[in-house]
């Protein structure tokens, strides 16, 4: 597969290595992109160690809601052998939060897992009768009276919310449905959109990452697996966004995705995070 990538050094490692010597935080997505379930991806480990020695700053930036960022840190600490705490991760919930604060939204009915419930009684009430907004997310506690719920709810006029867009997660095994699908099982039940998306492609994630670090967006990286959600964000908000081709994309989809996209010169699939390090360290 490398070969395939020959030309990518000659054409552009000299255009953007000025560039890329000025960044100061790299962000990467977790599944498909650095783990997969409880398992580091090859080179993962390798990538954090060289990002460290260069003294740059080390994100993880995931729409993943199942899980709390202190559950995703707990996680990611265990998986890596290293200390990664909570504010070392982003993930779409920290977009619900700031999209519930900005509205001044009073309380929500969530279609959420026991976990996030929890985080989000922190800051929002729930009401299952009236609430002013249905929240969906990535509910691995799903059952169907809840669904039931949720479509009644609809119907009544209630607008929903989605926690972020993925279709399905990775897994060892293939994947299983995320909050996407919920949402589009919701679409085929109601006939109704979310009046909000949270989470990437949404360009408030990386607004979320530029205020917690403090860097400028031009001095972000970003490295994911998806075209709809990982590189669409790094488009929209004209950061470097490196597709690794270990997670869902295949090279021959993102050859597609260029076709006809604009915004795309600081875009580039490669392999894997050792592709990169090699990359970055030549």
């Amino acid at each position: 597969m490398k070969n395939e990538f020959s030309n990518f050094y000659a054409e552009n490692l000299e255009k953007y290595k000025k560039d890329l010597k000025n960044i100061k935080l790299f962000s990467l997505d977790l599944d498909g992109t650095t783990v997969i379930d409880d398992s580091a991806i090859e080179g993962a480990k390798e990538f954090l160690d060289y990002i460290d020695s260069s003294k740059k700053i080390v994100s993880f930036l995931t729409n993943n809601s199942s899980k709390t960022n202190a559950m995703h840190s707990r996680k990611l600490s265990k998986i890596f052998k290293r200390r990664i705490t909570e504010s070392d991760v982003t993930s779409s919930l920290d977009s619900l939060k700031t999209h519930i604060e900005e509205n001044r939204i009073k309380n929500v009915y969530p279609f959420v897992n026991r976990h996030i419930k929890e985080e989000l009684k922190k800051y929002i009430e729930f009401d299952d009768k009236n609430p002013e907004i249905v929240v969906v997310g990535f509910n691995t506690d799903a059952n169907y009276e809840e669904l039931v719920k949720v479509s009644e709810l609809i119907f009544n006029g209630i607008p929903y919310i989605l926690i972020h867009p993925d279709m399905r997660c990775p897994t060892k095994f293939g994947y299983i449905p995320d909050a996407g699908s919920f949402a589009q099982m919701i679409k085929s039940t109601t006939g109704k959109d979310p009046i909000w998306t949270g989470g990437k492609p949404n360009v408030v994630m990386v607004e979320e990452m530029v205020r917690k670090y403090d860097v400028d967006q031009n001095e972000i990286v970003y490295v994911g697996d998806r075209l709809y959600t990982d590189m669409e964000m790094a488009r929209k908000s004209k950061i470097f966004g490196f597709l690794v081709l270990t997670g869902e994309t295949s090279l021959k989809e993102f050859q597609k995705y260029q076709k006809g996209k604009k915004g795309l010169e600081k875009i580039f699939a490669i392999p894997d995070l050792n592709f990169l390090k090699a990359f970055l360290s030549s």
